[in-house]
């Protein structure tokens, strides 16, 4: 309870925060609640560890005046490490910030400030909780730690005897990581929501694998303040389409020039069929039939209708075309409706029409150049408008996290060199926090490859984690290694003591995160397995 209640607090005032600078929260960027209590818990954790030690010491009092003198000797004690701890993950996930992706924008600006909060509140409230509270209800006494006994001890004893071993090990499992670390990618299908052994996919599925893979959909857009000139880039549009539709990049489409062209475009049919003679073309074809020794008599109204319609293309005067407005008055109105759009004046723009001719693009390995493709077409003058569909959405969004994810790397990196650098200022610490962490870095990588886990909008949050997470717990470390008498120090001793508190910690985040993995939707499956990994790693 002395670390729910600050955690709470923090949680109010993060939520004030969230108002004051977001007024509401995307789907991605609410995932910094769960970071808030995954990182939070380790300040109190290792403050109340050393409290504990310190209180079983054989000279410590028991008195109340005695523990209220331990309790503030620890609490100034870790203050320094403590904020070097939180500020390390909170620039971490600053540096998120600096995405394009409004999600993982605010994501990292809410969980850095959560964070900065929580060293605060866990420094004043929970120190504050534990002299309020009888020690009776969070304190007994406890035997010191034995630094020979205990896997941790084992640990520390193996750095001790074979220090040269341990970092050969370490330096081949970094390099064999690294390869593998570099092709980790995103998803193809960042917006994938996979209900996994649901029903109802696994009836997709089996759907899927019977009668090939499903189309998605897209649609190409333009947008004009003439009219007719709207409808005649439509038909431009219909004949790119049809070829690509010959080429296999499309599996069909949808337009309203299939039934009503342009009144350009049926002037050129009507020139075209002129210039056909179809009058003289029924006249040949009926003798040709004579000539064979068919009965003609049986295409009579076939070319009554040849013959009328070359009449038609030849008079000054010939009959209306195709319109919209007529179409719309028929059983297929609706096909106006959902492709045709005018659009009144306003403030701003003129009244402009809207036609939005729809892509069915197969799933498959041309996927991609197919996109590519119709972006192109955008591009020429003559056709013009916008395309747009979840393929190019999540082409996009690609691009933009592979940039994002360069360069928030970069600033994390930076950032928390210069504040081991500003803390530190000795080369011995600051490499006894990076290169370890770095190991630990290629090596999440590497697992998320070796698994097949690609990068989506659900385990993405694991790069800051994996990054931001591990920092405190080192410095926590090194914290205990120094500010032990130099007689005394072994890692031996640091990790029985304060690796006990980074083992519970740890385990406490991974169980959050491992709660995820028997989800029925991947994404949350993938995201409970990297978290996992980045934390353990």
């Amino acid at each position: 309870s002395c670390v729910l209640l600050p955690l709470s607090v923090v949680g109010l005032w993060t939520v004030v925060v969230v108002i004051f600078l977001f007024g509401r929260l995307s789907g991605v960027s609410m995932a910094f609640s769960s970071i808030l209590v995954a990182i939070g818990i380790d300040l109190p954790i290792q403050l109340y560890n050393r409290l504990r030690e310190e209180l079983a010491r054989p000279d410590a009092s028991a008195n109340r005046a005695a523990i209220t003198a331990t309790v503030r000797d620890i609490a100034c004690q870790l203050a320094g490490p403590s904020l070097v701890a939180t500020l390390g993950p909170a620039a971490v996930f600053v540096a998120c910030g600096l995405s394009d992706y409004k999600g993982l924008n605010q994501l990292g600006v809410l969980a850095g400030v959560g964070l900065m909060l929580n060293a605060i509140a866990m420094l004043t409230i929970f120190p504050a909780l534990l002299l309020v509270v009888s020690p009776r209800l969070w304190w007994r006494p406890l035997p010191p730690p034995r630094s020979d006994r205990g896997f941790l001890s084992v640990l520390g004893n193996l750095g001790v005897q074979r220090p040269r071993a341990v970092l050969i090990l370490a330096a081949l499992l970094l390099l064999s990581a690294l390869p593998l670390a570099r092709h980790l990618s995103f998803s193809d299908r960042l917006f994938a929501l996979e209900p996994g052994d649901m029903p109802p996919a696994l009836a997709q599925n089996e759907l899927s694998r019977r009668f090939g893979e499903q189309q998605r959909f897209m649609v190409a857009l333009i947008d004009d303040t003439d009219p007719e000139r709207a409808l005649l880039r439509a038909d431009r549009w219909q004949l790119a389409a049809e070829d690509l539709r010959r080429a296999g990049l499309l599996r069909g489409y949808e337009t309203v020039s299939t039934l009503v062209p342009s009144a350009t475009t049926q002037a050129a049919r009507r020139a075209r069929l002129a210039r056909m003679d179809l009058a003289g073309a029924a006249t040949r074809f009926e003798a040709a039939l004579n000539d064979a020794g068919f009965d003609p008599s049986a295409f009579a109204e076939f070319f009554a209708r040849l013959r009328a319609q070359d009449a038609d293309a030849r008079a000054s005067n010939p009959a209306p075309g195709l319109t919209l407005a007529a179409l719309e008055q028929t059983e297929l109105g609706f096909l106006v409706r959902t492709h045709v759009a005018d659009l009144p004046a306003a403030a701003t723009q003129p009244a402009h029409r809207l036609i939005a001719l729809y892509l069915f693009v197969p799933v498959d390995a041309h996927l991609h150049d197919t996109v590519e493709k119709l972006v192109q077409l955008t591009k020429d003058p003559q056709l013009g408008g916008d395309i747009t569909g979840l393929p190019l959405l999540e082409e996009e969004l690609r691009r933009l996290l592979s940039k994002d994810l360069a360069r928030i790397t970069a600033a994390s990196v930076l950032a928390v060199v210069l504040l081991l650098v500003v803390y530190y200022r000795r080369l011995r610490p600051i490499l006894a926090v990076l290169l370890p962490l770095s190991v630990a870095w290629a090596l999440f990588a590497a697992a998320l490859t070796l698994l097949r886990i690609p990068l989506n909008l659900y385990n993405l949050i694991a790069i800051p984690l994996c990054i931001g997470y591990g920092i405190d717990d080192h410095i926590f470390l090194v914290h205990r290694h120094e500010s032990t008498a130099p007689h005394a120090r072994s890692p031996a001793h640091v990790l029985s003591t304060t690796g006990r508190a980074i083992v519970l910690t740890t385990l406490a985040t991974v169980a959050g995160f491992a709660g995820l993995i028997p989800a029925h939707f991947i994404g949350l499956r993938h995201l409970g397995l990297a978290g996992c990994l980045a934390v353990l790693l």
